[in-house]
C-alpha cells in the first residue's frame, strides 16, 4: 500500500485524476478487468492506513502473503456468506499480479 499526502483539494483532485489515467492505461494495455482504487480518509492524520489484517496482527503483509491468506479463507467466507468468490486465482499470480500492487 502506498500512502500519498495532499496539501490541498486541488492537489487531491490532481492525484485522483492521475490514478484514474493510470488505471485506464492498465486496462487498455492488458485487456484485463482492473478494480477501481479505493479512497479512504481518517478522523486523524496520525492514524495509519492499514488493512484489517494488518491492524489485528500488527505486521505488514506482501501482496503474495495477503492473496494466499485470502485464498485459504475463501471457502470459509463462502460458507458463511452463502456467496461465491468470483475472482480467479490466476488474477493474483504470475504476470497479472503487478496490476494489483
Amino acid at each position: 500500500m502506498e500512502e500519498k499526502h495532499c496539501d490541498s483539494l486541488a492537489d487531491l483532485e490532481a492525484r485522483v485524476s492521475d490514478l484514474k489515467n493510470e488505471l485506464n492505461s492498465k486496462v487498455n494495455c492488458s485487456g484485463l478487468s482492473v478494480t477501481a482504487p479505493l479512497f479512504r480518509g481518517h478522523a486523524s492524520n496520525t492514524w495509519k492506513l492499514e488493512t484489517t489484517l494488518e491492524r489485528y496482527t500488527n505486521r505488514e503483509f506482501s501482496v503474495d502473503e495477503y492473496s494466499e491468506l485470502l485464498w485459504a479463507l475463501a471457502p470459509k467466507i463462502s460458507a458463511v456468506t452463502g456467496r461465491k468468490w468470483k475472482v480467479k486465482r490466476e488474477d493474483f499470480t504470475g504476470e497479472t499480479r503487478h496490476l494489483y500492487e
